[in-house]
């Protein structure tokens, strides 16, 4: 329920795609605060539309407009810029990614300007997307809150880690300097009034490089509740991972885990996964399955007896969220900035520690009342992480931070 003060706040979401199927936004709209939302395109209209029937021809650029669906009660409140995507996959294709990204964010920020704020009083940036258009914002007075979905650390510490690891690795990037990270951050670190953490893990990162805690607001991402009415038969020692099976996920500490479960154990990976890490010898105790249809990663949840996510550097993987939600106890990492409870509805270990991992997973496995006893109390965690508590705790900040004259 809204208070006075929240009822001058309108609400200008930037986000490109489809980040968390467009929860926040709405989360934001049944709290009464929504203004509008700034997007690249959606699968629904224009472009987008048109991309979807694609798949014959171009399955990559479809499979990115599918998903881009946004619920029927916001549609009227998003607008669309889908220049900026084509030439995001252009340059992209061409240049690499991250090229692509800064280009595309260049032109949506112009594309933005010229659209203006149409009435809002905030905007609601994803880490910093929207580029010299919220600059402008800030100068003309609307607050800014940055959306800080994965730790600034992150490239780093993938870097490094590529670095010790180069046989699971793709590619090894240069291992960047905290100064880099900053100023790769610049625009996001610079100009939001409230940083919106979704885990302490994010917030102490952001407090290892001198920001202000006061700037910060920790808010735990929400989990959809459709996974809290998954009908589940576990299969004891079916243990799941679920995300691309790379190295900033933990794919060879998994491996190693694996091998040190031994063969009473399936360990099965659900998502993308290279040739090199396909055919890595370490990953030879690993059933890798692909790329999952939703409906097929329903069945996996439905089936697994434990989820084991040891990552290294996230913002708040909701797919652990998601595992709760399915009654998974979860083994997993403080990097992943997950809501799971140490001895309640799993275990959290070290990062980097396949005994650490075999040992959590086993001690679950082979102590049928414990898993029981855990997977309820998943579920009910899962219950309580929803998207309109979310909401609550950002809109409780910024009033909070107004009362005080941050803004």
């Amino acid at each position: 329920m809204m208070n006075a003060r929240s009822k001058s706040i309108r609400m200008l979401v930037i986000q490109n795609g489809a980040r968390h199927n467009y929860q926040i936004p709405c989360a934001f709209d049944r709290a009464g605060v929504l203004a509008s939302i700034y997007t690249d395109l959606v699968s629904t209209k224009g472009l987008g539309a048109a991309l979807k029937m694609t798949t014959r021809w171009n399955k990559r650029v479809a499979g990115k407009v599918e998903r881009r669906v946004p619920p029927s009660e916001i549609a009227d409140k998003i607008n669309t810029f889908e220049l900026p995507f084509v030439v995001s996959q252009i340059i992209g294709k061409a240049f690499g990614e991250r090229a692509g990204y800064q280009a595309s964010n260049r032109l949506a920020a112009r594309c933005m300007n010229l659209k203006g704020v149409g009435g809002a009083t905030h905007i609601y940036t994803m880490f910093g997307e929207g580029g010299s258009f919220v600059e402008k914002a800030k100068a003309n007075g609307l607050g800014i809150i940055g959306d800080v979905y994965i730790a600034i650390s992150a490239d780093r510490i993938i870097a490094e880690e590529a670095a010790l690891h180069e046989d699971w690795a793709d590619d090894v990037p240069l291992i960047i300097s905290k100064e880099e990270c900053v100023q790769q951050n610049g625009l996001l670190l610079s100009q939001a009034d409230l940083l919106v953490c979704p885990s302490t893990f994010v917030r102490d990162d952001l407090l290892s490089y001198g920001i202000d805690a006061a700037r910060m607001t920790v808010a735990p991402y929400g989990v959809n509740s459709k996974w809290l009415s998954l009908e589940t038969t576990p299969e004891p020692g079916r243990i799941l991972f679920a995300g691309s099976a790379i190295l900033r996920k933990g794919i060879h500490t998994l491996a190693q885990a694996a091998t040190l479960l031994g063969s009473r154990y399936r360990i099965r990976v659900a998502g993308q996964v290279s040739q090199k890490v396909l055919r890595h010898p370490d990953a030879r105790n690993l059933e890798f399955l692909g790329h999952l249809s939703e409906a097929e990663l329903a069945r996996e949840f439905a089936h697994a007896d434990v989820f084991a996510f040891p990552t290294l550097a996230e913002g708040s993987a909701g797919v652990t969220g998601e595992a709760l939600g399915a009654g998974l106890p979860v083994v997993t990492t403080p990097e992943a900035g997950s809501v799971v409870r140490e001895g309640i509805d799993g275990h959290i270990i070290p990062a980097r520690d396949p005994e650490s991992l075999a040992e959590a997973v086993a001690s679950i496995v082979e102590n049928r009342e414990k898993r029981e006893t855990m997977s309820r109390a998943a579920r009910l965690r899962a219950r309580n992480q929803n998207w309109d508590a979310f909401a609550r705790t950002v809109i409780a900040a910024i009033e909070d931070r107004e009362r005080h004259g941050s803004f």
